[in-house]
């Protein structure tokens, strides 16, 4: 998602921010119906009922937040700091609880966790024993440090920059675009989504190929957390998102019934069969049919 979010702060930057919500919709709609339901029609998945019990019912819930937020028509920097604060608290619960990961950690434990703000807590717990025992412990002037990398470091740095000027591109030639064709700059943002989507179909592909379905699932359903709560979170702390009437009575709620729709299916003996992945493939057509077809 770092390419997503390096073009939501450039959008945002432009005052582009229908742009943001709409890549963000198309990216979250089409995994979890053309990504898992794609990798599904290949091969029926399991899924780890953890994953359906904490990382899925937190994914409706980001839905359900988000409609909130958006019924009032904007996206306030107020919100984006929740989005935010719910990023980070996700990503800290999951590396605190990652030695532990076959424990069922159910959605009421992160909630606990969050509004008790453990990921300040626990980190901080975490970082104080480890000063302690640093302190404590005798330095190994055997030790070897490595070198440091340069074609690394230059690797990084061209990396952002490519990152950056790919999400410059980006955005200018989609407003260009949707303004030339007189189309919503968010549907041109849900349009862009299966492009951005695009990488992910091909990991997902070869994980389905090798029996990898928990990989598909946990990257499609953190892809959808990672681009609500983070990319969401941290445009609008730049510049507030406007919600538009078509988002907000069709996509938004679209968005809402393809992931209880997900979770029903992976209730089904807690797998996802080939016709359920047919069917989340069709959800996706007539998704960009009927936002085309509305705006």
């Amino acid at each position: 998602s770092l390419p997503e979010l390096v073009s939501a702060i450039i959008a945002s930057l432009k005052g582009e921010s229908a742009l943001v919500l709409g890549n963000v919709i198309g990216s979250n709609v089409a995994n979890i119906t053309l990504i898992v339901g794609g990798a599904a029609v290949l091969r029926a998945m399991p899924i780890e009922k953890v994953m359906l019990e904490r990382d899925g019912y937190l994914a409706l819930s980001a839905a359900v937040l988000l409609l909130l937020f958006a019924l009032n028509g904007v996206v306030s920097a107020f919100e984006g700091m929740v989005f935010f604060l719910l990023f980070v608290a996700y990503s800290v619960f999951l590396v605190q609880t990652s030695q532990d990961y076959q424990k069922a950690y159910h959605i009421r434990q992160f909630a606990q966790y969050f509004f008790r703000f453990g990921f300040i807590t626990g980190p901080a717990d975490s970082l104080r024993k480890s000063v302690r025992r640093t302190k404590e412990s005798k330095s190994d002037e055997s030790e070897v440090k490595e070198s440091f990398d340069w074609r690394n470091f230059t690797t990084l740095l061209l990396s952002v920059f490519l990152i950056v000027l790919g999400g410059n591109f980006l955005v200018g030639e989609a407003v260009f675009f949707s303004n030339y064709f007189g189309l919503p700059v968010t549907l041109v943002g849900v349009i862009l989504a299966l492009g951005t989507t695009a990488p992910e179909m091909s990991v997902s592909i070869a994980a389905t190929r090798q029996g990898m379905g928990g990989m598909v699932i946990g990257n499609a359903i953190g892809s959808v957390l990672c681009n609500t709560f983070l990319i969401l979170g941290v445009a609008s702390l730049i510049s507030p998102i406007s919600v538009s009437l078509l988002a907000l009575k069709f996509a938004i709620p679209f968005l809402l019934g393809v992931t209880a729709i997900l979770l029903v299916f992976k209730r089904s003996n807690h797998e996802i069969r080939r016709i359920e992945g047919v069917g989340l493939c069709l959800l996706y057509l007539a998704f960009i049919g009927g936002y085309a077809l509305l705006a």
